[in-house]
């Protein structure tokens, strides 16, 4: 996978949005969480978005943050948990070399990592700032994603990321489309922006499949990891354009 400061998704998402902390990791991103690399190969069946009923200014009467548990296509979402932190401590410690070109929180990653962003996710959560969840496959921990309120007051940008296991499977596309389906039911959000680095050219074909328009490119001091060039570039769909697609019958776009 607009918005804040760079940050990462970590044990969260790959965009240049999740894995595990320091602070956030929804990168690859978008930046995200979830965020590393991913190069997911396009959908094959059309899926169907189901944008809820708004009611008055663009609210969903009731709904204040986004389900727990959300399914699209081949991805299966699931709130993260204090209790999950072994679990991602093992998908991610697998995966560091895949993540470390995306990710700056990949160094010196530890147990203690994993426990730091379980207990961020938890806080995120009840704060209503940011909602991570894992990407499950089958059953199993393939990665994991992010909402993130790092959009301006209107918007909330997504990550995610993957364990290279899985990837070219579609599961980054379908999980980024149930988050961007949970992100318009929620009051007040009228925007969602994914953000990656220049280099990640992988993690472009996510918003681009989804219907996002590429809005800006913005050069940073300096890259922070070493797969990266530096340069942020911010995909957005709108919640004008995403009702225009569903409409249509085009979402996502094929």
């Amino acid at each position: 996978m607009a918005g804040p400061p760079r940050t990462t998704v970590r044990p969260g998402p790959a965009t240049r949005s999740e894995p595990t902390p320091p602070a956030h990791a929804d990168r690859p991103s978008g930046r995200s969480q979830l965020p590393g690399p991913v190069a997911p190969r396009p959908p094959g069946p059309r899926w169907q978005i189901c944008l809820p009923p708004w009611r008055g200014a663009g609210t969903l009467e009731g709904m204040e943050r986004p389900a727990e548990t959300l399914s699209h296509g081949p991805a299966r979402l699931r709130r993260w948990r204090v209790s999950d932190a072994e679990v991602v401590y093992r998908v991610v410690s697998d995966c560091l070399d895949h993540l470390r070109p995306w990710m700056p929180w990949v160094e010196g990653y530890d147990r203690a990592s994993a426990d730091q962003f379980m207990a961020l996710c938890e806080h995120d959560w009840d704060a209503g700032v940011a909602y991570h969840y894992a990407i499950l496959s089958g059953g199993a921990v393939a990665g994991s994603c992010g909402l993130m309120r790092r959009a301006g007051p209107d918007g909330m940008e997504i990550g995610y990321w993957l364990h290279p296991a899985y990837t070219g499977r579609g599961l980054a596309t379908a999980a980024s489309a149930a988050l961007v389906e949970q992100a318009f039911a929620l009051p007040r959000v009228d925007q969602v922006v994914i953000v990656h680095d220049l280099a990640n050219t992988a993690s472009s074909g996510i918003p681009r499949r989804l219907g996002f328009d590429q809005v800006d490119r913005r050069a940073r001091p300096q890259p922070d990891s070493p797969g990266e060039a530096g340069v942020d570039l911010v995909w957005r769909l709108t919640r004008e354009q995403a009702a225009r697609l569903a409409g249509e019958g085009a979402w996502p776009p094929g």
